[in-house]
């Protein structure tokens, strides 16, 4: 006989994700310990992982970049590195620890043989869009963070959560990384793994958050909780308030370049649109420290399309 539907309460490990019985919190511990520790599973989905986000760079196709986001497992030894913070148990930390090192030179490595291989190929936008993380990356790698490791701890949560979330946010920037280190690219280069870096600290963050939440800790009174997380988590804490400067006056960079990229815009309209001719593009090349331009040198990069090419007088108006 079926119960009426007036009668049925939902569970409360169905209402709260973070509540959990002592049996799905010892297999959810027993899981994140295996996860930690690289095997050839590991290795291997994350060679499949580079490949497919290696050529989805190279073709500037958004689409092939998030297959390799649902392949990849860089997931398992974050989320160990943050439960063997929380518990203090270094065997665990120095699994993750190894994890989280082997995975990223071998996922780097394959990006610099991927590079190697097609070293006349252009540089894409998708490549270049991972040099240059702001502080909404770190927002979004928090984010990513929290659904990761509550879809790791919850047998509820559908396995999917993982991938979009957090595995996509660790392989591209390392294989974007690999590529841009077989050019001589060092500073796009680092770039690419300053956004690496950020992900992976606010991962293992959001990651030891929802672990001591969902009551993963380690022999403390209530009362101390709070002190023995913060205690636990300092230097994340002290990483991701550096990163937050960094990456807060890297997106004011990145604000001041787009509005310096609007008004160039605009007066190259104004000055070179007539008659049949129409400014296509315009860009805006600040110097860098890899320019060998001279100092406060401004190149500024106009295509224009129609019938007559602009007069002299009208490039030196504009």
């Amino acid at each position: 006989m079926l119960t009426p539907t007036a009668q049925i309460e939902i569970p409360a490990q169905v209402r709260n994700p973070l509540v959990l019985t002592d049996q799905e919190r010892r297999e959810a511990h027993t899981d994140i310990v295996i996860n930690s520790m690289p095997s050839g599973t590991f290795f291997i989905m994350n060679l499949l992982a580079a490949v497919i986000a290696g050529y989805g760079l190279l073709q500037n196709s958004p689409a092939v970049v998030i297959g390799a986001m649902l392949v990849a497992m860089m997931l398992g030894p974050i989320v160990g590195l943050g439960l063997a913070v929380l518990q203090n148990d270094r065997l665990l930390l120095a699994r993750a620890l190894g994890g989280v090192a082997l995975g990223t030179v071998w996922v780097v490595g394959i990006g610099l043989v991927i590079g190697l291989l097609h070293h006349q190929h252009v540089l894409t936008d998708e490549i270049i869009g991972r040099t240059a993380p702001n502080v909404m990356d770190l927002m979004i790698a928090l984010a990513g963070g929290l659904a990761g490791a509550l879809a790791t701890i919850s047998a509820r949560l559908p396995v999917a959560v993982v991938g979009v979330g957090v595995a996509t946010a660790l392989v591209p920037p390392l294989v974007t990384c690999g590529i841009l280190l077989s050019r001589g690219q060092w500073a796009l280069a680092g770039g690419a793994f300053l956004l690496t870096l950020t992900n992976m600290v606010a991962i293992q963050f959001a990651s030891s958050l929802v672990l001591w939440l969902a009551g993963f800790r380690r022999g403390q009174n209530q009362d101390g909780a709070h002190v023995h997380f913060l205690r636990a988590n300092w230097w994340s804490l002290l990483l991701l308030a550096v990163l937050s400067v960094t990456l807060t006056l890297n997106l004011t960079r990145a604000a001041t370049q787009q509005r310096l990229d609007i008004d160039v815009n605009t007066i190259l309209t104004q000055h070179l649109n007539h008659g049949n001719n129409r400014l296509i593009q315009s860009r805006l090349l600040l110097k860098d420290r890899s320019d060998t331009r001279p100092a406060g040198a401004i190149t500024v990069m106009a295509y224009v399309q129609g019938d007559i090419p602009p007069s002299q007088s009208e490039v030196d108006a504009a």
